[in-house]
């Protein structure tokens, strides 16, 4: 997590800086690092902090504090205009900056694993529409006689279960039941299947 006082463009500087990262105990300890200033680097890329301290919390016993005069930060690696930016809702983004924005999320020790799920239903989700159009081709074929109301109320189940499908996978993603990746895909590998089955029963 980052919190900055102050932030100047022009000169690309940073005023009273706090990075935490969020450990779990000894073998992997809370960092804390303070800074009351920070300048970026376009040659680098790299923020170069000053006068600051860093300090280890693995418990009760295990605390260490070191003073800095100059420390440059590899985990700090968004460039000044970055730092202004306004998040915007994953549903927003496109599939780079989905990722660009979960490796951030990632480093300052968030969880995204449901944004993880998100930018793969980018591609899940368009992939799908093929899918379905094989999952319903063998049923019009093996009942030409049912009829247009036969079409619609299958279109309209098959929809509403994939939608269905998703919103699971989504909640599996991100509750770690599954790899995102892997949850994202899950609907579609059913029907898939499923349109594989069709495809070899339907009468040709």
């Amino acid at each position: 997590m980052y919190a900055i006082r102050s932030l100047e463009l022009s000169t690309r500087e940073v005023r009273d800086v706090i990075l935490e990262r969020e450990g779990t105990g000894a073998a992997y300890p809370t960092i804390v690092l303070a800074a009351q200033r920070g300048t970026y680097s376009d040659t680098t890329r790299r923020w170069t902090l000053q006068n600051g301290a860093l300090r280890y919390l693995g418990g009760p016993l295990e605390e260490f504090a070191f003073q800095f005069d100059s420390l440059r930060a590899r985990t700090l690696r968004e460039q000044p205009v970055d730092l202004l930016a306004e998040p915007k809702a994953p549903d927003e983004m496109r599939y780079a900056e989905l990722g660009r924005y979960i490796d951030a999320l990632a480093r300052s020790g968030a969880d995204a694993r449901k944004l993880r799920v998100e930018r793969a239903l980018k591609i899940a989700i368009p992939s799908i529409c093929l899918l379905i159009a094989l999952f319903g081709a063998p049923l019009a074929i093996s009942s030409p006689r049912s009829g247009a109301a036969w079409g619609v109320a299958v279109s309209l189940a098959t929809t509403f279960i994939v939608l269905l499908m998703f919103q699971l996978s989504k909640a599996v993603g991100a509750g770690g039941v599954l790899p995102p990746a892997l949850a994202a895909w899950t609907p579609n590998i059913l029907v898939g299947v499923a349109a594989v089955y069709l495809l070899r029963k339907a009468q040709t």
